[in-house]
């Protein structure tokens, strides 16, 4: 189910929430630096607007996910697998278990180009075939180490790397053995999201501005913008109704088509012959040309109703009042942060 847990992994956080993220027109195109409020930010992907147009980004751009355009989050991405893979070795080697990192996805602007209308003719959202991920660099190279162990070798790499197994209290919480044995997994996890100050931002300190941009992207999500208002129009009139914005379209084609369909074939595939593909299954390659075909729906309706200007521009004035209402915290916390660094 290797597919199926890349595509959960790479697209659904970065959908379900990716109606309010603030970030210009994409065009594809990397920056060295950008000034942010007086600050340098390095090696920051410019998309086609300067940083600073989101006035919320130029606060949130070292830790909150969500605040980068999509070119940046893939480079995000990237980073944070091999910072993670890199942790995880040396933390299994510590306690005696070889690790071999598993690679990332390919980073290049020709490889990844999901605002390009020819791209998007061969991709559609990038997620049945991602081409940042070629053939045999999805498997995993520990799979031989793992199958020259003996079952209570296995069942100890296995405690080491995952940590103990997790049941919850009755009221929900984790258990303080799990959590004082989480695994060199869960170590990588907890080292990532620190160097990203992820852990000052949950911190008591600045629990009440996370609450409140929380309510603040509920509340925006909420109510559909004129852009968004067109857009989901246009789709209705591709063929495809009841999508309120452009993450509809990418939710929709993963939760309600591709995945049921990836999950029957992947149960009944043989691994023996290779991982399943739109080359070697019909399905995959009808579910392919469905996810071709409502992509370029959504490309052609944001083109033609230029969505991204009109929507950054109401969410951009949403976002000024809002770091009106909260500038000292948010300066507070980007300060904390950055010092982390």
């Amino acid at each position: 189910m290797r597919l199926f847990r890349r595509l959960m992994l790479l697209f659904g956080l970065m959908f379900i929430i990716g109606g309010c993220s603030s970030y210009g027109s994409p065009d594809g195109a990397i920056g060295d630096g950008v000034m942010a409020d007086g600050v340098m930010v390095d090696d920051v992907a410019v998309d086609g607007a300067d940083v600073t147009a989101s006035p919320l980004a130029q606060y949130l751009y070292l830790f909150d996910f969500f605040s980068l355009s999509p070119i940046e989050q893939q480079i995000r991405e990237a980073s944070d697998i091999q910072m993670r893979e890199s942790f995880i070795a040396q933390c299994m080697n510590e306690k005696g278990f070889e690790y071999i990192p598993r690679p990332g996805p390919i980073q290049s602007s020709g490889i990844w180009r999901p605002e390009d209308r020819d791209w998007i003719e061969l991709y559609g959202f990038g997620i049945t075939v991602d081409p940042r991920w070629p053939e045999g660099q999805r498997s995993d190279p520990n799979d031989a180490i793992v199958e020259q162990l003996s079952s209570a070798e296995r069942q100890a790499r296995q405690t080491v790397l995952f940590g103990d197994s997790m049941q919850l209290n009755p009221d929900g919480s984790l258990p303080q053995e799990y959590r004082d044995n989480i695994g060199c997994l869960g170590l990588a996890m907890q080292y990532v999201d620190a160097y990203h100050g992820i852990d000052i931002a949950n911190s008591a300190e600045f629990m009440p501005l996370m609450e409140a941009l929380r309510r603040f992207r509920q509340d925006f999500s909420a109510v559909p913008t004129d852009a968004e208002l067109d857009w989901s129009s246009c789709m209705a009139d591709a063929g495809y109704p009841n999508l309120v914005r452009p993450v509809d379209a990418v939710n929709h084609f993963i939760f309600d088509i591709s995945s049921p369909i990836i999950n029957q074939v992947h149960n009944g595939w043989n691994w023996d012959i290779g991982e399943p593909s739109p080359a070697n299954n019909e399905e995959l390659a009808n579910l392919q040309q469905f996810e071709i075909e409502i992509a370029l729906a959504d490309f052609d309706c944001r083109t033609a109703t230029n969505f991204q200007s009109r929507h950054n521009a109401a969410l951009f004035a949403a976002e000024a009042q809002f770091v009106s209402d909260h500038q000292a915290a948010l300066r507070a916390l980007r300060d904390a942060v950055e010092q982390r660094r």
